[in-house]
């Protein structure tokens, strides 16, 4: 079973987890090489963004940065009622064996890949470790990508509830370019996806209309890249959701389900904190029984696909609720991804919000977070924000 890595150290009690804002994992997973580099962009990212891992955190724990944050930041989490973690820079860390102070117990990355392991060797060559994380399992990989995802949508559609999609919505592998052609004598629109990215990017959408080079050159890459190609038939979405998971032990329990919004082009915009009271789905008229099954028939599924054995942390379960011949069904798997997730930061704030709250974790760029705060009646940082920051991390209501 795949845990986060617990390190031992002798005559030191066991306190202090590391948690690390890794965001570029799934691409990661994608490469699948010891030394994956992500983009100036991604690098970009993760270093403004660098902190979000102090909403899991205790303050025994340290969560890895670029740079230390500034002491305003610190003093208006503090104000809010944050007990911080200790800030170590990356390099402190790792080149100057910071991590010596501390009594390390387990790593936390955002998720877990070749490259997260080979990062930390440094560390793990210090500390014995008492679980199978010491070795990369290409099982968590192989879990992790879109492929897996279809066959567990697959699994859940067998049990024929009159609220969920058909099975002509289980997406295809794709292993051809000249495949794609065949797709549109079945429906007219379809989405292409690459196995592995996150966060609404390695999408295409494409019809018979829209098929030419742009697209070809991209199909032909990804699948070059990464073996195949997914494809799943276009749906009106009217809805996204999660499904946020909790693995431990080999026992898959629910957190909470979370909603989200996504952009236009199904980039990802930003996770609600609390559940809408009046949410599409108790529309729909899905009781909290009916909605128990279901999350019966998905957390079954998971185990079946051993999730449970070759992963241990928070997982979320990607859904949305689409509209098909005037009416609205349920799609109840569209991605699952084995690490953290934005709903899961937005869960981690839930206390500090009513129910009644409409607040949503916002990620996006300092200019959309500015624009916020002039459009919002309430815009709020909960990530550094400096002359030379790009990207930011705000509650908005």
């Amino acid at each position: 079973m795949l845990k986060p890595i617990i390190l031992h150290s002798i005559n030191k009690p066991l306190e202090t987890d590391v948690y690390i804002f890794n965001a570029s994992n799934d691409s990661a997973l994608a490469c699948n090489s010891l030394s994956y580099t992500p983009s100036k962009f991604v690098k970009i990212f993760e270093r403004d963004l660098a902190t979000l891992p102090m909403l899991f955190a205790k303050k025994t724990d340290v969560v890895l940065v670029y740079e230390q944050p500034n002491a305003d930041f610190i003093n208006q989490m503090q104000a809010w009622g944050f007990e911080l973690p200790d800030f170590i820079t990356k390099k402190n860390f790792f080149d100057h064996q910071k991590s010596l102070e501390y009594n390390l117990r387990a790593i936390q990355p955002w998720g877990w890949s070749k490259t997260v392991h080979t990062a930390f060797r440094s560390v793990r060559n210090q500390f014995s470790f008492t679980n199978v994380c010491s070795v990369w399992n290409e099982e968590l990989r192989l879990i992790s990508g879109r492929h897996t995802a279809a066959l567990v949508l697959s699994d859940i559609l067998q049990h024929n509830n009159p609220l969920l999609v058909k099975e002509s919505a289980i997406p295809q592998i794709i292993t051809s370019l000249e495949s794609i052609p065949q797709l549109f004598e079945g429906n007219e629109q379809w989405v292409l996806k690459s196995p592995w990215s996150s966060s609404g990017r390695g999408l295409l959408r494409v019809s018979a209309q829209q098929f030419g080079f742009t697209e070809k050159v991209w199909v032909k890459r990804i699948i070059d890249e990464q073996g195949f190609i997914m494809a799943e038939p276009w749906h009106e979405k009217v809805f996204d959701f999660s499904f946020l998971f909790s693995v431990s032990s080999g026992a898959i329990s629910l957190l909470c389900l979370s909603t989200f919004k996504t952009g236009d082009k199904g980039h990802f915009f930003g996770s609600y904190v609390h559940w809408p009271e009046d949410s599409i789905l108790s529309q729909m008229g899905l009781s909290n029984f009916e909605l128990g099954k279901l999350i019966k028939i998905i957390v079954d599924s998971l185990i079946k696909y051993k999730f449970n054995c070759f992963y241990d942390g928070w997982m979320g379960v990607d859904a949305m609720v689409i509209r098909q011949s005037d009416r609205l069904l349920i799609q109840p798997c569209v991605e699952i991804n084995c690490r953290y997730t934005i709903g899961h930061l937005a869960f981690a704030l839930r206390k500090y919000f009513q129910p009644s709250s409409k607040a949503l974790l916002r990620i996006g760029s300092l200019k959309e977070f500015n624009q916020s705060k002039t459009t919002m009646r309430y815009a709020k940082p909960i990530t550094p924000v400096t002359d030379e920051t790009f990207f930011v991390g705000w509650i908005e209501e």
